[in-house]
């Protein structure tokens, strides 16, 4: 599976990325615009843009965060296979868990609750 991941402008810019470059997807469960939301961060950095749910923003042939939202928990991880100009693409790794570890890290970087139980970037 891939996924576009976008609105990096809002972050750290483009140039934050590199090819293999892992990533940790999350669900945004407090956003007020989108309820299928996911953010995209790194354990270093935390949020550096968002898996694409539009038409409009998404590359033909990767899955859109609402297609994608229903097949993991809260986290999982990709890893960077291509960098565009204003996007990147991302491979799932469906066989990689997050560790106890990584989870930690990520609370250091946000307060927002997921489900009462962990945060996400």
């Amino acid at each position: 599976m891939l996924v576009t991941i976008v609105g990096m402008k809002n972050y750290y810019g483009m140039e934050i990325f590199e090819l293999d470059q892992q990533l940790i997807l999350c669900k945004d469960y407090k956003n007020d615009y989108d309820t299928e939301a996911i953010k995209a961060g790194t354990l270093s950095l935390g949020t550096v843009g968002y898996v694409s749910n539009s038409v409009w923003t998404g590359v033909k042939g990767t899955y859109s965060s609402g297609r994608l939202y229903d097949k993991f928990e809260d986290y999982i991880k990709a890893k960077v296979i291509l960098i565009l100009g204003k996007a990147v693409i991302a491979e799932i790794l469906v066989d990689e868990k997050i560790s106890e570890e990584e989870i930690e890290l990520i609370k250091e970087w946000d307060t927002t609750l997921l489900n009462d139980k962990d945060v996400c970037f």
